[in-house]
């Protein structure tokens, strides 16, 4: 039987992440490992008491930073700090009555980019990979996402010298899906790894974390055997991923033809068709041979593209998005997938 004996040592412990020196390092893990509490106490908090810096507490909406879970946030760390008035005044985190951090939202967040906080070094986006993935994200949300960080992060005179001011990132989110523009973004651009193992590219690291202890206890807990089994049990447990559907996942197969390419935030995708069996597949692979391309937004437009803003404003692109509703379009892979959905949701207004 599993043993129920843990120690402080068998959660989340984010220093091995810290000495690879990026400065946006990325988290997913099942729950409960103590991914959030790191990040508020050790490294956050503490972080502050040694003269570290301030931090932001980073989520996506105001909704998600109101007033009740705002308290929630210090409150199962207050006992840390016998010695310490820990407390807050509208989004800013007090102790003994000084500033030690700031809650912001992302949505609202570049509206305020005009407003300082020079004393910023470290950045903690919770949730970052959403529940809803098709309709969670906000509206170019990497670029949102980047206007804050240069917001925090600005030229200031450090040691003699104009240097920008370094703010490092932390991102913890629940496994959800190896699919997301935090992943594959080209300022980003990091693969998911195997459990329990860290990829690296640039200054991007992502981190599948494998936590035996924590899922051998909670899988011997009541709810845990309530939850053998289930799809929901292994992502709570285990950390597998949640909502990657297979449905419409496959291979090319047949003789199929090109039709047309996307492109979409640096990438190109492969539109093929099989008139024999009455499908579209979204692919990696382009058609060089077509000279048709798409682009969806102003950054991505050129004078080799065809910019296009609703999925009905093209005889080819309607016709895909008639296919896709009849369940007739085919995904090479998840993230084709999931690039498709978010041009039919913006395409749709959502």
């Amino acid at each position: 039987m599993p043993s129920n004996r843990i120690t402080q040592n068998s959660f989340f412990n984010g220093e091995p992440i810290l000495a690879k020196n990026c400065l946006f390092n990325m988290i997913m893990g099942q729950r409960n490992v103590g991914k959030t509490f790191w990040c508020k106490k050790y490294w956050m908090i503490d972080g502050y008491l040694r003269g570290e810096g301030e931090f932001v507490y980073l989520r996506r909406r105001d909704v998600d930073i109101i007033s009740s879970d705002l308290d929630k946030f210090l409150e199962d760390i207050r006992e840390y700090y016998p010695e310490h008035d820990l407390g807050r005044s509208g989004k800013t985190f007090l102790i003994d009555g000084a500033p030690m951090g700031y809650a912001m939202s992302l949505s609202t967040a570049a509206r305020k980019k005009s407003v300082p906080h020079p004393k910023v070094t470290k950045l903690f986006y919770d949730e970052f990979v959403p529940d809803d993935i098709y309709n969670g994200y906000l509206p170019n949300e990497i670029d949102a996402f980047f206007q804050l960080y240069l917001t925090l992060s600005r030229l200031q005179i450090i040691d003699g010298e104009y240097k920008m001011n370094e703010v490092i990132c932390f991102f913890a989110a629940n496994r959800v899906s190896d699919v997301s523009p935090y992943f594959y973004d080209p300022r980003f651009d990091v693969k998911v790894p195997e459990l329990g193992h860290i990829t690296k590219n640039g200054e991007t690291l992502l981190a599948n974390l494998d936590n035996k202890e924590i899922s051998s206890l909670m899988q011997n807990q009541r709810i845990g055997k309530v939850l053998a089994k289930s799809t929901y049990g292994s992502f709570a447990f285990e950390n597998s991923v949640l909502k990657d559907s297979t449905t419409f996942v496959e291979k090319i197969s047949g003789n199929v033809r090109p039709a047309f390419n996307l492109f979409y935030h640096g990438d190109t995708y492969g539109v093929w068709i099989s008139e024999q069996k009455g499908l579209y597949w979204v692919s990696p692979k382009t058609a060089p041979e077509t000279k048709l391309t798409f682009s969806t937004t102003l950054d991505d437009h050129s004078k080799n593209t065809i910019l296009f803003r609703n999925l009905n404003r093209a005889p080819q692109l309607e016709t895909l998005l008639k296919y896709y509703k009849a369940g007739k379009v085919r995904f090479v892979n998840q993230k084709c997938k999931h690039v498709m959905y978010d041009l039919i949701r913006q395409s749709m207004g959502g």
